[in-house]
C-alpha cells in the first residue's frame, strides 16, 4: 500500500472508461502485430517479394518494442523485499528502452530517405503494397485508438498512485510514439502507392511521386526525434538519480539553514524515483541543542510545499 492507502497493483491499473489494464493493452496489441509478423513472412515467402519479407521484420521490431513494454509492466507489479522501493523503476526502464528503439527507427527513416533521394526504388506491385499499408494502417489505427486514450486518463491516474503512473506515462508515451511512427509509416506507404497506380490518370511524373516519399519519411523521423528526445532525456535522467530540474539545490540549502539557525549541513541528496515522486535524505548538525521534533516537522513541511519532495529522512545532529 502507498502512503494515500492505494494499492501498488502497477500491471492491473485501469484507465478510464475503456476498462483495459496497461497489461491488456500491450498483450492485445503484441497479439495483433507478431500475428501481422508472421502473416507478411509467410506470403513473402510464398510469392519471394522483397518487400513483403522487409516489412514484416519492421513488424517484428514493433512486437520487441510491445514485449519491452509488456514485461516492464509486468516487473512492476512484483513485490519484493530486495527493492524496498519496489520495482516502480522498471517502466521507466523500459520507456529509455523504447526510446532508443525509436532514434534507431528514425536514424533508419534518415538513412533510408537519404539512399531514396540518390537512388529511387520502383514499386514492383503497387497493389500490394496498398493491400500491406492498408492491414498496417488498420492495426495501427486501433493501437493510437487503445494507448491514446490510455495515454488521455494519465492524469487521472497521477492523483490515486504516483509511482505507478509516472513509471507507466513514460513506458505508455514510448509505445504510443512506437504506433504513431508505423501509423504515419503505412500513411505514406498507401499515398505512394495510390499515386503509383493512377500516375496516368492524375498526370503526375513519377520522378515526383519517388521524391515525395523520402521527404515525407525526413519530416515524419524528424517530429518523432523531436518528441522523443524530452522522454529519452528524462528517462535517463531519472534512472542516474540526478536532482529534478524544478529543484535548485543551492536555494534548498539556504532555505534549510534558515528555517534551523546555526546548523550546518552534513549531507543533502535529492533524486528523482518516478516522475513525480522525489525523494531527500537530510544530515543536519545544530548547534543549538534545545532543537526538537517541530524543527523536523517545519522542514518536512519546507521539502514538501515549497519543494515537491515527497518523501524524506531527516537527522539530526
Amino acid at each position: 500500500m502507498n502512503r494515500n492507502g492505494h494499492s501498488h497493483d502497477h500491471a492491473d491499473k485501469f484507465c478510464g472508461c475503456c476498462h483495459l489494464s496497461n497489461r491488456t493493452r500491450l498483450s492485445c496489441m503484441l497479439v495483433m502485430t507478431f500475428s501481422f509478423f508472421l502473416v507478411e513472412l509467410i506470403v513473402g515467402q510464398m510469392t519471394k517479394s522483397i518487400t513483403l519479407i522487409t516489412d514484416s521484420f519492421h513488424m517484428l521490431s514493433d512486437s520487441l518494442a510491445l514485449i519491452v513494454g509488456l514485461f516492464s509492466v509486468i516487473i512492476a507489479a512484483r513485490k519484493t523485499n530486495k527493492n524496498t522501493f519496489g520495482w516502480v523503476r522498471a517502466e521507466i526502464l523500459g520507456g529509455l528502452i523504447n526510446s532508443v528503439f525509436l532514434v534507431s527507427v528514425c536514424l533508419g527513416m534518415f538513412v533510408e530517405a537519404i539512399e531514396r533521394f540518390f537512388e529511387p526504388k520502383q514499386i514492383e506491385d503497387p497493389k500490394l503494397m496498398l493491400i500491406v499499408g492498408s492491414i498496417g494502417l488498420g492495426i495501427n489505427l486501433v493501437g493510437l485508438f487503445i494507448f491514446g486514450h490510455a495515454h488521455s486518463h494519465t492524469s487521472i491516474h497521477e492523483q490515486d498512485n504516483n509511482n505507478h503512473a509516472d513509471g507507466s506515462n513514460v513506458n505508455m508515451r514510448a509505445i504510443f510514439l512506437h504506433i504513431l511512427t508505423d501509423f504515419l509509416g503505412s500513411v505514406i506507404v498507401i499515398l505512394s502507392s495510390l499515386l503509383h497506380m493512377y500516375q496516368n490518370e492524375i498526370n503526375i511524373p513519377g520522378s515526383l511521386i519517388d521524391f515525395l516519399e523520402p521527404v515525407l519519411c525526413t519530416i515524419i523521423a524528424f517530429l518523432i526525434l523531436f518528441h522523443v528526445k524530452n522522454m529519452l532525456i528524462d528517462s535517463a535522467l531519472i534512472l542516474l538519480e540526478a536532482v529534478p530540474d524544478e529543484i535548485n539545490i543551492q536555494d534548498l540549502r539556504d532555505d534549510i539553514v534558515k528555517r534551523v539557525p546555526n546548523s550546518e549541513i552534513l549531507e543533502l541528496h535529492v533524486w528523482q524515483l518516478t516522475n513525480k515522486e522525489i525523494i531527500a535524505t537530510l544530515n543536519l548538525r545544530c548547534m543549538n541543542r534545545d532543537i526538537n521534533n517541530n524543527a523536523v516537522a517545519d522542514l518536512k513541511n519546507l521539502l514538501i510545499n515549497q519543494y515537491g519532495i515527497n518523501s524524506s529522512t531527516i537527522q539530526l545532529e
